[in-house]
């Protein structure tokens, strides 16, 4: 009976978080600064639906006669393995979901522009194209150019990437910049955006082809 407790415990306590690392890792979620109320809110949540499936589980091996420690290792292992590979593939399309309803229920949202889950930083950028970035800062100075290689949150969630120079011998002027890509033949072949960070205090202007 008290390790029947204890493993329901860990089952509920632990399994959450590890969803939560899952979905935090592919960016399904908005989390940051360490706000251990919302880690912890969010585990919760995961817990319940891990909690069903060691139910589950376990009800399945003592159908099949399986009893005792046994059993009980064995549900939790296969609880583990269920819960993390069930996180992998769902949670991209349950947290589509969840804000889809977002956009719906909230007035107006429609209208002004979709509110979606993740980065926008990360957003933008998760795409197979290529992509040549443009830094100022908010002067309109020029910061640095070149291909992204890599890119990245860092723990409180500021941007970090990383370039590969050569696509030209000298960053371009924000006007000049700005001026090229508004017009039309250029932005339907590069589907140009910018990014501003208001902490870090820069623009980033992408190309995309």
């Amino acid at each position: 009976m008290i390790t029947n407790l204890i493993a329901s415990l860990a089952t509920v306590g632990g399994m959450g978080f590890m969803n939560f690392l899952v979905t935090d890792q592919l960016g399904f979620t908005d989390i940051r600064n360490d706000k251990k109320t919302e880690v912890i809110a969010y585990s919760l949540l995961w817990s319940i639906f891990d909690y069903a499936i060691y139910l589950a589980v376990l009800s399945s091996l003592h159908n099949l006669k399986i009893h005792g420690n046994l059993s009980i290792t064995l549900s939790i292992l296969i609880t583990l393995l269920l819960a993390f590979f069930i996180t992998l593939l769902i949670s991209k399309y349950l947290n589509a979901f969840v804000y889809y309803c977002y956009n719906c229920v909230a007035p107006g949202q429609k209208e002004r522009a979709d509110f979606v889950p993740g980065p926008t930083f990360i957003n933008k950028l998760n795409n197979d194209k290529k992509a040549i970035i443009y830094l100022y800062d908010f002067e309109h100075n020029p910061i640095s150019f070149g291909v992204l290689d890599e890119y990245s949150l860092g723990d409180a969630g500021q941007p970090q990437i990383s370039l590969v120079p050569g696509v030209q011998t000298s960053q371009p002027t924000y006007q000049s910049l700005i001026e090229y890509i508004s017009k039309d033949d250029t932005f339907e072949k590069y589907q140009p955006f910018s990014y501003v960070d208001f902490e870090q205090k820069w623009i980033m202007i992408v190309l995309q082809g």
